[in-house]
């Protein structure tokens, strides 16, 4: 299992009430963390 370091991050209004529709309407995200993660990973992997 992959060991996770908890943070604090600050980010615009418009873009954490993106996220939590995202929790309370789809399957994308399980939650914020979830989200947060998810994003990185992909900006990662574009090169």
């Amino acid at each position: 299992m992959i060991k996770k370091k908890q943070i604090t991050v600050t980010i615009s209004k418009d873009l954490l009430d993106w996220i939590n529709q995202e929790i309370e309407n789809t399957a994308r995200f399980a939650s914020r963390s979830h989200a947060v993660e998810y994003s990185l990973k992909a900006i990662r992997n574009q090169g």
